[in-house]
Order: structure tokens, then C-alpha cells, then sequence
């Protein structure tokens, strides 16, 4: 979690709930997972979704683009 400081919380409470939300938002249930396919294009907004990739082969070709993209911030 990319987490310096939550604003407003005391640096005795800071820690522990900072660990609780992590502790939340790291479920299973919460990542979303793709079964790849030839020609698959997956694009998500890293503002407000939780992903992560699961152990692949190493002698795999993996093609990734990444682009950003001005806009709004989240709310």
C-alpha cells in the first residue's frame, strides 16, 4: 500500500488502521482475475481498481503498454 500518511490520524492510531485497510482491501474476493486469450486487451483505472498478477512462466513472451492519461482526479 502506497500509504505515507492518512491526514487527521493521530501518529498512535495511524499504524493499526492503516494495517486494518489493508488487511480489507487485500481479499481474494476483491482482485480481479483474467484467464488470458490470444488478442486479450485488459484496461483498468489504477485510481480505483485492485489488481495483481499470479506467478506465470518466465520463458512466456508478455507484452505490456502502459499508458496514462490526463483526466479528473477521483472523488
Amino acid at each position: 500500500m502506497f500509504v505515507m500518511k492518512l491526514l487527521g490520524v493521530p501518529d498512535d492510531e495511524h499504524d493499526a488502521l492503516r494495517a486494518a485497510l489493508w488487511t480489507h482491501v487485500d481479499q481474494d474476493h476483491l482482485y480481479y482475475r483474467h484467464r488470458w486469450r490470444a488478442r486479450d486487451l485488459v484496461i483498468w483505472d489504477n485510481r480505483c481498481t485492485n489488481h495483481k498478477r499470479d506467478p506465470y512462466d518466465p520463458e512466456s513472451q508478455r507484452i505490456l503498454h502502459r499508458v496514462q492519461i490526463a483526466g479528473t482526479r477521483p472523488f
